[in-house]
């Protein structure tokens, strides 16, 4: 995962809120919920324009550096990174993901995976938590494609 970033964009949250991990640790990339500037600006024009707290997150220690796994595919049209995570490790991304929907008063996020690429403002249907773990540990989740994701059920 070192070479992918990886992006939680807390839809409608004001104040700032850090979700203790043993794995990630978070930086809060915009203080100022109304902030136009919260990421990829020159790709993400977008995302730039909701409302909310933008997190980075980043693995603590190098032996958890490839938690994500990754692999280029082609036949999908415009190809791209498919993702995928072992099932023993979803438990980690579940905590995460659940605590930053909590936290937003409309309970969405956005889930970006971003890696170096020319794709622009990709972004697919609403998924639930789920069903967006299921997807991410059976490598249907891509790089630079934003995931809306909302509490299940």
């Amino acid at each position: 995962m070192n070479w992918i970033d990886f992006n939680i964009l807390c839809i409608g949250e004001k104040k700032p809120k850090i979700c203790k991990s043993e794995v990630f640790s978070t930086e809060i990339m915009n203080k100022n919920h109304n902030s136009s500037r919260k990421c990829y600006v020159e790709n993400w024009d977008i995302l730039n324009h909701i409302q909310g707290i933008r997190y980075a997150l980043w693995t603590k220690e190098e032996k958890f550096d490839f938690i994500v796994n990754s692999t280029w595919k082609t036949e999908r049209e415009n190809g791209g990174y498919q993702l995928f995570v072992e099932k023993e490790n979803i438990n980690i991304f579940f905590d995460i993901l659940h605590f930053y929907i909590f936290h937003s008063p409309v309970r969405k996020i956005i889930v970006l995976f971003r890696h170096q690429g020319e794709e622009r403002e990709r972004i697919s249907e609403t998924l639930e938590l789920n069903v967006f773990l299921e997807k991410l540990s059976s490598g249907e989740i891509y790089g630079n494609m934003a995931y809306c994701v909302t509490e299940t059920g």
